[in-house]
């Protein structure tokens, strides 16, 4: 009973905070580069590059939380280019988001003449987010009744008074990112910022005033080549939307299998949450990968370590990524800061 009593508050509550707190996020977040960063269009060595992204939360406890992601970028001679498109679908009302930006970034080599490779690159995103929620499958305090025989009845009026059930607002990104790519470098260090929803355009399924948060992002790391075969990634990335705060920690190892020429790749990650006052330790992901020929998958699951892992029994969600990279370009590019 009072398992249900929780799902139920869940399933009413959180909605409503992904209307007003925080943007939906990824735990592999570096393998959707766009997501994270505008600046980070085009880096990679290829042609072009093409990256599909799926992510189910929370089925043990309410409705799926699902996430899915699409993007396309190349490589121009002065400028690159590309696009993202994400929706969420959270909770029992149905409340979907729909992202879709087109993104550009400029590469600057710093030092063109000694060929260490220090890169600053600047990047923007332009488009749309629409929101729409289903308001037959919510509920509402006015529905439930004193009979013990049928204590909610979806029959009755729900008496809240909606100007519309969905809406569409403009989306301007801005993103900078520095990275060192020399692969005789032992250490290649790369650190980025970005913010999203620079306009904070009003959002509301009423008649109200109600901003959406501009959301920064700070993003860092090094990658560390120990050997010709082995590689290790220590990185942080932390965002901060309006009232609610978080913070990823992890260490990517990468091994080369000669043999196979492939790389195989495993995350150990920590994820911390805060939304005003109340701060949590959110999940603990365990995430693995491969990268073979021009394709690069991985595979990650959310251990809940919050308050919720008493319902949840520690079920978190699970994410699946893949990207496929077209080779070869014609003209010198710098290598991707993530692998």
């Amino acid at each position: 009973m009072m398992r249900n009593a929780i799902s139920l508050l869940i399933a009413l509550i959180v909605p409503c905070l992904g209307l007003q707190a925080q943007d939906f996020h990824l735990s592999q977040y570096d393998a959707a580069p766009l997501y994270v960063n505008p600046a980070m269009t085009g880096m990679f060595n290829g042609l072009y590059r093409v990256h599909g992204h799926y992510r189910n939360q929370w089925s043990s406890v309410v409705s799926p939380f699902s996430t899915t992601a699409f993007s396309y970028d190349t490589q121009l001679e002065k400028f690159n280019v590309g696009g993202i498109v994400l929706n969420d679908r959270a909770g029992t009302g149905n409340f979907n988001v729909l992202n879709f930006v087109g993104s550009a970034a400029y590469d600057y080599t710093i030092d063109k003449d000694t060929k260490k490779n220090h890169h600053i690159a600047g990047g923007l995103q332009v488009g749309i987010i629409h929101k729409s929620v289903n308001m037959s499958k919510l509920i509402f305090p006015s529905q439930y009744t004193s009979t013990n025989s049928q204590p909610f009845d979806p029959g009755i009026p729900n008496s809240e008074i909606f100007s519309n059930t969905n809406f569409i607002i403009p989306e301007f990104n801005l993103g900078l990112l520095y990275y060192l790519a020399n692969d005789g470098s032992k250490v290649n260090p790369f650190i980025g910022f970005a913010m999203f929803h620079l306009l904070s355009p009003n959002e509301t399924f009423y008649e109200n005033d109600n901003k959406l948060p501009r959301r920064f992002v700070t993003h860092t790391g090094v990658k560390i080549n120990l050997t010709k075969d082995i590689q290790v990634t220590p990185k942080i990335l932390i965002m901060n939307e309006g009232n609610a705060n978080e913070r990823t920690i992890s260490v990517m190892g990468a091994y080369y299998l000669k043999n196979a020429d492939a790389w195989i790749f495993a995350a150990p990650t920590y994820r911390s949450f805060k939304f005003r006052e109340f701060g949590t330790n959110d999940a603990i992901v365990a995430a693995v990968g491969l990268k073979y020929g021009s394709f690069t998958y991985g595979f990650s699951y959310d251990i809940n370590i919050s308050s919720l892992s008493s319902i949840s029994n520690g079920k978190g969600g699970f994410e699946l990524s893949i990207t496929y990279v077209a080779k070869k370009i014609t003209f010198p590019k710098p290598a991707c800061p993530r692998l």
